[in-house]
């Protein structure tokens, strides 16, 4: 590695240009955290040369730049390896800069006054564009090519030539009954900063020595360095990347693996710009308005958030390993598993299998997108996302996307049955989590291990589950479904799902197919304040065997699934806490799910109603959720 340290002006008066490589992070700095105090160092020079003070150097980072060959007519190039959001932040700043002169000459011009900025402007306007014979001109002449989804934002920032003509091509937007506007792309927002400290500046120094603009370009100039490292031949640029990035506020692991990958592409002579187009982008690409994209899109595993990818190569990892891989060590799990595959596996194959994998991934968090092609799938995945567990992830994934001729034809749906009876079963009777992980891990493994895989032999394995976790037979599953405050232990969205199972297995072919399309709410028959308008006989005794009194007991089975059922939101509010005459009439007239019919034909609603509602919900739900499925 060779170190040189240059000014700023330095960096850019050289006939260079500095490549961002396309699977690198895009531009990611923001005000508070990179642009505040990169410009309060700025100024805090600028303003020393404006007052005719002594200015102190003033380090700003250090880059790291491997060569790149050229040819011919070819512009000198440099791929930088650390340092991109630097480079990138310095062009924008000085892009602002350059477009604040030409302003303040504009303002002079046709008066007599002398232009005093005619030199500035000659001096400020090549360290933003490269001149001379070039091969590609509209790419070659920008000093800093950033990385492919930055690419449009940044040629429009660096060539609007005003901040007025910048503003025109991104304007602020806001929608209706919006507070804020929408959000522009970074490298606009940071060019309207920098552009607006700039004139703050100027006014803050209105007779200084020397005009506060040339005051910016001579801090570039003389007093702003940074530390540029050049690799040489024998140096590893993708080791450098990951041991520059170990420490701080380093990328994310997503970021790191895939600047794992296309530096081995390039190692074996592919061309990763080309790959990453076809095999990657999409994975990067940003969602509407400057949202994340699905991908990007930050999401809830356990207690903890994480963007999907990385979640995604968690899941991969532990699917093609059959090892349990946590969240914060993805990226060392990834490099060791790229390591053990002998020999080298080859780039272009590796990303046709994150993309067969990532495929069925997306299914897990959008199930709509398999549902109507394989129901009995996309019903499990939907109903998992209610249940809120991931570490079934890893063994599906397998069955999906590796498994291949090994699963028995026509398996997969008795599969995904047992592993669906297994985990809802468990989730209503509280069965303890804290150990799904090493559960499904093991059983990973030794499916991996199978020459055929079906599904006698993965409900045999669920079956001789011992102790806690053990699948739980008819007679606990009950018990259970009968004492359990549903509404409050599985919350709405739980009961939502498990009464909306009932209704589906309650439909007959003579029989409409009434499904739940909308969003419906959870009623209590019985409400939860019932005491206004359901009062306890008089005649009963103060407390029942066990010492629980006729109040506790009604308050407990008012929550438990017979109880509940499943109504519009304006049906449920227009019957609310009234008597069950009133209710049973509003059922009658129009709710049309076949779960609510039962109420046609039910005179009164008390504790022995509710107890037999739930004895009758629950042989649909043993039969939907069978035990050995």
């Amino acid at each position: 590695m060779i170190p040189t340290k240059l000014t700023v002006v330095e960096v850019f008066t050289q006939t260079k240009q500095y490549a961002v490589p396309l699977y690198q992070r895009p531009y990611v700095w923001g005000r508070e955290g990179q642009w505040e105090p990169f410009w309060e160092d700025v100024e805090a020079i600028a303003s020393h040369l404006a007052n005719g003070e002594v200015a102190v150097p003033h380090f700003l980072g250090a880059v790291v730049l491997a060569q790149r060959e050229s040819h011919g007519v070819e512009i000198a190039r440099r791929d930088v390896i650390d340092g991109q959001q630097r480079l990138t932040t310095l062009q924008v700043l000085l892009a602002a800069l350059r477009d604040e002169i030409h302003e303040a000459r504009e303002a002079v011009k046709g008066t007599p006054a002398e232009d005093p900025l005619e030199n500035l402007a000659d001096s400020v306007s090549p360290l933003t564009r490269n001149r001379g014979i070039m091969r590609a001109p509209e790419v070659e002449k920008h000093k800093v090519w950033p990385t492919n989804s930055d690419r449009a934002v940044y040629v429009s920032v660096l060539s609007a030539g005003k901040r007025s003509a910048l503003e025109t091509a991104f304007p602020l937007l806001k929608q209706k009954y919006q507070k804020t506007p929408d959000p522009r792309p970074p490298l606009v927002e940071a060019y309207h900063y920098f552009s607006t400290e700039i004139r703050k500046f100027c006014a803050a120094h209105p007779s200084s020595s020397r005009h506060p603009l040339e005051a910016i370009f001579q801090a570039f100039d003389k007093h702003l360095h940074l530390v540029v490292i050049e690799l040489e031949k024998e140096d590893d640029p993708q080791a450098i990347f990951e041991s520059l990035n170990a420490h701080g506020a380093p990328l994310r692991a997503s970021d790191l693996i895939r600047n794992h990958v296309f530096g081995r592409a390039a190692a074996q002579d592919e061309d990763a710009d080309a790959l990453y187009v076809q095999s990657w982008k999409q994975f990067d690409d940003p969602g509407l308005k400057g949202a994340p994209g699905f991908w990007r899109h930050v999401v809830k595993q356990g207690r903890l958030r994480h963007p999907r990818f990385e979640l995604f190569f968690q899941h991969y990892l532990s699917a093609r390993t059959g090892t349990e891989v946590t969240p914060l060590r993805v990226f060392q799990a990834f490099r060791q598993y790229w390591k053990d595959q002998k020999p080298e596996p080859k780039v272009r194959d590796e990303l046709a299998r994150i993309e067969h994998f990532a495929e069925a991934f997306r299914w897990f968090h959008e199930p709509s997108l398999i549902e109507v092609k394989r129901p009995v799938l996309g019903r499990f995945l939907r109903r998992m996302r209610v249940i809120d567990t991931s570490t079934f992830y890893p063994l599906v994934l397998f069955l999906l996307a590796e498994a291949g001729d090994r699963l028995a034809a026509g398996e997969l749906d008795g599969i995904i049955k047992a592993l669906e009876s297994y985990l809802v079963r468990s989730w209503i009777c509280a069965r303890p989590t804290k150990s799904y992980s090493r559960i499904f891990t093991v059983l990973l493994k030794e499916i991996q291990a199978l020459k055929t895989i079906d599904a006698p032999t993965i409900r045999a394995k669920l079956l001789a589950i011992k102790g806690d976790n053990a699948w739980p037979d008819d007679a606990t599953f009950e018990a259970a479904w009968m004492r359990t405050p549903a509404y409050v232990a599985l919350r709405s969205s739980g009961v939502q799902m498990v009464l909306g199972a009932i209704h589906e297995q309650m439909l007959t072919s003579k029989q409409e197919q009434v499904t739940i399309g909308g969003s419906l709410s959870v009623e209590h028959v019985m409400p939860q304040s019932w005491r206004d308008e359901w009062p306890l006989a008089t005649t009963l005794p103060t407390t029942l065997p066990g010492q629980q009194t006729h109040e506790e007991r009604r308050d407990a089975l008012v929550q438990t699934f017979g109880n509940l059922t499943l109504l519009t939101q304006p049906l449920n509010s227009s019957v609310s806490n009234g008597p069950y005459a009133a209710k049973q009439a509003e059922y009658i007239q129009h709710a049309l799910l076949r779960l609510n019919t039962y109420f046609h034909a039910v005179p009164v609603w008390d504790e022995a109603a509710i107890v037999t509602r739930g004895q009758t919900l629950f042989v649909h739900a043993k039969t939907i959720w069978k035990h050995g499925a």
